[in-house]
């Protein structure tokens, strides 16, 4: 989104002194970012074709591609006719894509994550610091050994225990905490809803949504 950002500053800033030759070569980067996107949209549906994924995560990969092509690819046709005619009913046309576009395109979690935040304490890493600061705190813990529980941490179609999630969790000592930290700090956020590429795709890439996120901590 940077460049289209960059884009809408070159227009506004110009207007009707826009340098042509700096818009082209704006155009000529969204076209390559436009390629890459779909070649890495491309990479991640032979993913989830060979690791056999369920026809409802296809669906909505296939539902995101098209939302994206959507947005961008009018975008650059007008662009395209603008740089050959120069008409200003098309640069307007542009500019208002542009506004649309870029006023959707800022998740609230990456606005969130621009603010500066001041840290008050480090996360309590055992329960032993926990009690240190809410000696009185009564904790409830439900048996591991229940049927139900079980059933929460077995393997399915999401939470796939592969060789590579099994090797990783045993190299973390199938510590919890150490798992946890480990995801938080390898693991990319990547918004979007649903479950979409499960546990082994998630450690592959080392990227995905907060439901992608949960498979792979359950997995471990």
């Amino acid at each position: 989104m940077e460049t289209l950002a960059t884009l809408q500053t070159t227009l506004l800033d110009q207007q009707n002194t826009v340098n042509q030759a700096q818009v082209e070569d704006i155009f000529t980067q969204l076209q390559t970012e436009h390629a890459e996107n779909q070649a890495e949209f491309w990479r991640i549906e032979t993913d989830l074709n060979n690791l056999a994924f369920p026809d409802k995560i296809l669906q909505r990969h296939h539902t995101t591609v098209t939302q994206y092509r959507r947005k961008i690819e009018p975008l650059l046709k007008l662009l395209s006719t603008w740089i050959e005619t120069q008409d200003s009913a098309v640069y307007q046309r542009i500019v208002t894509q542009l506004a649309t576009l870029l006023d959707t395109s800022t998740p609230q979690w990456q606005e969130a994550q621009a603010r500066t935040r001041t840290v008050t304490r480090e996360p309590f890493n055992t329960v032993e610091s926990l009690e240190k600061v809410f000696p009185t705190i009564q904790r409830t813990r439900s048996p591991l050994s229940t049927l139900q529980n079980l059933n929460d941490l077995a393997a399915h179609e999401e939470i796939q225990l592969t060789p590579e999630i099994q090797v990783l969790a045993q190299e973390l000592d199938n510590s919890s905490v150490a798992i946890y930290f480990w995801v938080r700090n390898h693991i990319d956020f990547v918004p979007s809803y649903g479950a979409i590429q499960g546990a082994a795709q998630t450690l592959k890439s080392q990227r995905g949504n907060a439901f992608d996120t949960a498979s792979l901590l359950i997995a471990l």
